[in-house]
């Protein structure tokens, strides 16, 4: 009994840690292209910084 419980340790740190360094970063580049363009967020964070951006007066 205790080789099998051995065989589900070893065999669940194996995929943990498979899936940690090669399956996420995979996945998150194929989600990353239904996202905006990079650098979109810093580019208009830089157009408000210029002045570009004129809050409402109320």
């Amino acid at each position: 009994m205790r080789i099998a419980v051995g065989w589900v340790i070893v065999g669940g740190l194996g995929f943990a840690t498979v899936f940690t360094l090669f399956l996420t970063p995979i996945l998150y580049r194929w989600i990353a292209v239904l996202g905006a363009a990079p650098g979109e967020a810093a580019h208009r964070l830089r157009a408000e910084a210029e002045g570009q951006y004129r809050p409402s007066r109320d």
